[in-house]
């Protein structure tokens, strides 16, 4: 109805390096990264209007790496949508949906719809890309392949986007989702204008597919950044990392000056010419055995 507002949760999952990040960051943004950085958690917001009815999109970025397994289920809890996404570049990608992706959504959030994102679709016609696959006797993953799977997974649709090359492709994943999740059908989105729509317009005028009309109204993009290295020491040292990675992390203290190392393995020689396996001390020092 007019007048009234929601808000809609997506959370983007896959493996590593399949395309989420540049996915929400070209539709959040408007921004292609510029180099690849792992992520832990990221949280991204935008809004637009459907039916006269403004939303706002609460969107996650999670890690596809499994050394995250545990504290990935963190971020699917009251989740409207879930964007299961593979590398169409990487078939290898598209075994993890069956293998790992679809069950883990549906153990955390069950009732949240699913949408199969093929990412990376410039890549199918790539050359150099192409090239490598032949080495495998492999080719890029094809559209039907992706539109089977997707039943097989029990996704609402099967959407592929080029994040490099097609914004427009990049805004039809987030419409599909967002029309699923507030269980509607396909409907074509009213974009509210945007301030800087003739800025951005001008700084990536060498992309493609980018049109003259309004753009989506983007808020501050990203609102959360999660990145463990960086995170303050008093704040590492509370944390329960036994109960994330008990193989991983000791129930060492950590001070300003500790070095999380596996417990059943040496450490590595602190000084860079020597990469034997000998022990050395706890914090960074010269080692004994190279004066």
């Amino acid at each position: 109805m007019e007048g009234q507002s929601g808000r809609c949760k997506i959370v983007v999952v896959g493996d590593a390096e399949c395309g989420k990040t540049a996915l929400l960051q070209v539709f959040a943004k408007d921004a292609y990264p510029g180099s690849y950085v792992p992520t832990v958690f990221e949280n991204y917001t935008a809004s637009f209007e459907i039916d006269q009815r403004r939303i706002e999109l609460n969107m996650w970025d999670t890690s596809g790496s499994s050394y995250y397994d545990n504290v990935r289920p963190l971020a699917y809890p009251d989740s409207d949508a879930v964007l299961i996404c593979f590398d169409i570049s990487r078939p290898e990608t598209l075994d993890s949906v069956l293998k790992k992706w679809q069950g883990e959504a549906q153990e955390f959030c069950p009732n949240a719809k699913v949408v199969l994102v093929g990412c990376k679709l410039d890549m199918r016609t790539d050359l150099a890309t192409l090239r490598e696959l032949s080495k495998q006797r492999l080719i890029p993953v094809t559209h039907e392949q992706g539109t089977v799977l997707a039943k097989q997974v029990g996704a609402v649709s099967y959407v592929e986007c080029s994040s490099r090359s097609s914004e427009r492709s990049v805004r039809d994943v987030f419409h599909v989702a967002t029309v699923a999740s507030l269980g509607r059908g396909h409907r074509q989105l009213r974009r509210t204008d945007s301030r800087r729509g003739l800025q951005r317009s001008a700084q990536l005028s060498g992309r493609p597919d980018r049109g003259s009309e309004g753009e989506m109204h983007k808020d501050r993009a990203k609102s959360c950044n999660l990145m463990v290295p960086f995170l303050p020491v008093a704040w590492l040292a509370s944390f329960p990392w036994e109960s994330v990675h008990p193989t991983i992390f000791s129930s060492a203290p950590l001070t300003s000056t500790a070095v999380l190392t596996p417990p059943n393995l040496q450490a590595t020689c602190t000084t860079l010419k020597c990469k034997k396996p000998h022990p050395t001390p706890p914090v960074p020092a010269p080692c004994p055995l190279h004066p």
